[in-house]
C-alpha cells in the first residue's frame, strides 16, 4: 500500500449533525489523526497525519505534536486495548472500501468480513460511518451493504462502556445508539409490554454496549453454538431466527 492509500484513522473530537438542503451532514471538529500503512508483515503501523498549516502555524504545530504522540503508542502498543482494537478496525474498515472507488454496493462481492464479537466488532459502526458520512449513502443501503459482507462467528460476546468508544469515535458511538433504538422498536413489536425480554436483546444495557449482540444484528449471518443461541442470544434468535446457523 503506498502512502497516497494510507488509511486515516481519526480519534475523538466532536460530530456535529447539520441539516442542509440536500440531506444530513456531520461536521466533524477537534480530531486527531492517524494514517494507518501496512508493513511487511501485513500488520497496520501508525504514521502522524501532518495539517496542512493555514496561517496559524501553532494549533497545527500542537495537532502534530499530538498526532505523533498518538502514532508512537499505537505502534509501541502504549494504549488501552480498546484503543488499539478501534485503529485496527478502522483501519480495517478503510481498507476494505477501498476497492470500491465507484460503488460502495460492490462491497459485498470483494471481501466477506468475519467478527467474532469481541473488540473487532468495532469494524461494524466504522462501516456504517463510512458508508453514510463519506460515501453519502442511505441508511438502508448501508445496513444491507454490511450485512451482505459480514459474518458473526460468534465466540464472545464482550461488553464495552459506551462512553469508552465515545471517547475514541462519538459518531460511532451514536450511530451504535441508533442501530440499538431500530432494534429496540423490533422487539416491541415482538414482545409488546414484555421489557425483560426487549432488554435481554438489547445491544445498549446501562451505557454498556454489548458487542456481540451488536455483531448478530448488522452481521447477514450469525454462526453460534448452542450455548450462545440458548444464552446470551436467545432473544435475538427468537426475532430473527433465518440469519442463524448452527456452529459445527
Amino acid at each position: 500500500m503506498t502512502k497516497k492509500d494510507a488509511i486515516t484513522v481519526y480519534f475523538g473530537g466532536d460530530a456535529k449533525e447539520l441539516w442542509t438542503g440536500d440531506g444530513l451532514h456531520i461536521v466533524y471538529s477537534g480530531r486527531l489523526a492517524a494514517l494507518a500503512r501496512r508493513d511487511g508483515s501485513g500488520q497496520w503501523r501508525a504514521e502522524a497525519h501532518f495539517p496542512a498549516c493555514s496561517g496559524n502555524v501553532k494549533p497545527d504545530y500542537n495537532a502534530a505534536s499530538k498526532e505523533q504522540a498518538l502514532a508512537a503508542r499505537l505502534n509501541t502498543r502504549d494504549c488501552p486495548d480498546l484503543t488499539l482494537a478501534y485503529f485496527q478496525t478502522a483501519a480495517n474498515a478503510g481498507e476494505a472500501l477501498l476497492g470500491c472507488k465507484v460503488d460502495a454496493g460492490a462491497l459485498p462481492c470483494l471481501s466477506t468480513l468475519n467478527v467474532r464479537g469481541g473488540l473487532d466488532a468495532l469494524i461494524l459502526p466504522e462501516l456504517l460511518r463510512l458508508l453514510l458520512d463519506e460515501w453519502r449513502l442511505s441508511w438502508g443501503d448501508s445496513v444491507d451493504i454490511i450485512s451482505n459482507c459480514t459474518i458473526y462467528m460468534a465466540k464472545e460476546c464482550l461488553c464495552v462502556p459506551l462512553p469508552a468508544i465515545a471517547a475514541l469515535t462519538p459518531r460511532g458511538a451514536r450511530l451504535i445508539e441508533a442501530v440499538d433504538e431500530k432494534l429496540r422498536g423490533v422487539l416491541r413489536d415482538a414482545f409488546p409490554g414484555d421489557w425483560r425480554r426487549m432488554e435481554s436483546g438489547a445491544i445498549l444495557s446501562e451505557n454498556t454496549v454489548d458487542l456481540g449482540r451488536l455483531s448478530a444484528v448488522m452481521c447477514g449471518r450469525v454462526i453460534c453454538a448452542k450455548e450462545l443461541k440458548a444464552g446470551n442470544l436467545r432473544t435475538l434468535y427468537t426475532v430473527m431466527p433465518g440469519k442463524f446457523e448452527e456452529d459445527s
